[in-house]
């Protein structure tokens, strides 16, 4: 989640429905009363001797609103683990930050930051960071700077076939798999000379480019600037993922991630995972207790290879 991620409640209503002529009326979700709350965002990454939180004061949705005007400023913020309590400092607004070269985000360790401001409801949130992963059983093997060559999809291809190469994912822990990973590759070269157009182009519209023609310098630009990361998530520690042609949007520098991702995560997108919310007034499960956001952690493997044209 971005750290510029703005909470705002939604009301959505329905309006009741004739069926078959006959009058029948649909009992409404009683609407969300809208409080002012502090948001929280945050991801503390293992092994980083850096800790940056994003706080924005909730916005109603009518009102009009920026990052710069929800950017809560001014508020006290404790990082604490084991018996230590540091505090943040303030960098830019709704910005607060922790450094120490002799500060090491630890696997296992739970971490809780506490903010305050004035008159608002003082939160917390706590994340547990999960152990680290390893990329095993690949096929073919990829390390960084190396060169693929993208194999477009053909007539006959399937959702991820071809692909180009394969892998598991295991914990360095025995017993600690992550609660989910998620797998992402990134195009560092989108452009319109870049830009894949050797699949078969209805397979192509639909998988790859979620109906995003290429009839107009708009739509190029839509496809440039929303498809050049590509995520898929998984808590599957069994699996074998397959790195397939649907991954692939633009020729050049690529950087395939793996990510390990803590329980806090899990919680707050496991419905968007398994099926997509029905109930109107439907909020993630934040960990943030007396507000909103999310406070998580993670572990990341990358490697970075360049993709050749065919």
């Amino acid at each position: 989640m971005s750290r510029k991620n703005i909470m705002v409640l939604i009301i959505l209503l329905t309006s009741s429905i004739g069926l078959l002529s006959c009058e029948s009326i649909i009992d409404l979700p009683d609407p969300v009363k809208f409080e002012e709350k502090i948001v929280l965002n945050g991801n503390l990454v293992l092994g980083s001797s850096n800790v940056l939180i994003r706080l924005d004061v909730a916005t109603a949705i009518e009102e009009n609103f920026d990052s710069l005007s929800t950017a809560l400023s001014g508020a006290i913020v404790i990082l604490k683990y084991d018996s230590t309590e540091l505090t943040l400092a303030e960098t830019t607004p709704g910005k607060y930050e922790y450094s120490d070269n002799s500060f090491r985000i630890t696997p296992g360790k739970s971490y809780t930051i506490e903010a305050s401001y004035n008159d608002l409801t003082t939160i917390s949130a706590t994340t547990i960071v999960p152990y680290p992963i390893k990329i095993i059983e690949m096929s073919p093997i990829i390390n960084s700077g190396d060169s693929l060559t993208y194999i477009p999809a053909s007539d006959t291809a399937q959702f991820l076939d071809p692909y180009l190469f394969s892998f598991k994912v295991k914990s360095t822990v025995d017993g600690e798999f992550p609660s989910i990973i998620r797998l992402v590759n990134r195009a560092l070269e989108p452009s319109k000379e870049t830009m894949i157009t050797e699949d078969n182009e209805l397979k192509a519209f639909l998988f790859k480019w979620n109906g995003i023609g290429d009839d107009s310098d708009e739509d190029i630009n839509r496809r440039i600037h929303t498809r050049n990361r590509i995520i898929f998530n998984s808590v599957d520690p069994d699996a074998e993922y397959k790195m397939g042609w649907i991954y692939y949007t633009f020729y050049g520098w690529q950087s395939f991630e793996v990510y390990a991702l803590d329980r806090a995560y899990y919680n707050y997108h496991i419905r968007n995972i398994e099926d997509a919310p029905t109930d109107p007034n439907y909020l993630p499960e934040s960990n943030v207790i007396g507000g909103y956001g999310l406070l998580f952690s993670s572990y990341r493997v990358k490697i970075d290879f360049f993709l050749k044209r065919p």
